[in-house]
């Protein structure tokens, strides 16, 4: 897995990803697959629609300030669920990097 903080607002343009200089991003990476794919799996059942979030195995996906506004109180909201699927790790570092998002109003990338 792999989450981006971007830490300038992005140029956003119709059908691309976001552009930003690569120095400008604050970069986690999991190398574990399998965490990978049960990360996408718990977006797919549990946050993609409450959240408009398009997080899936193999896919890429960029939140705005918005979404992260969500995702945030979502967490905040489903500790126990998080707990359950032994996930606190990951959610840890969506949350941190969703919030930095929020208070600098750019946004977070995630690729599974």
């Amino acid at each position: 897995m792999y989450i981006g903080l971007y830490l300038e607002k992005p140029i956003i343009k119709t059908g691309y990803y976001p552009e930003i200089d690569e120095s400008k991003i604050k970069k986690y990476r999991n190398g574990s697959l399998e965490q990978s794919l049960k990360i996408g799996q718990f977006f797919f059942d549990n946050i993609n629609d409450e959240c408009e979030t398009l997080v899936a195995p193999y896919e890429y996906d960029y939140w705005n300030s918005d979404q992260c506004k969500k995702i945030v109180n979502w967490i905040e909201n489903n500790r126990e669920l998080i707990k359950s699927f032994n996930l606190e790790e990951m959610f840890k570092v969506i949350n941190d990097y969703c919030k930095q998002a929020v208070e600098l109003d750019t946004g977070v990338e995630i690729e599974l």
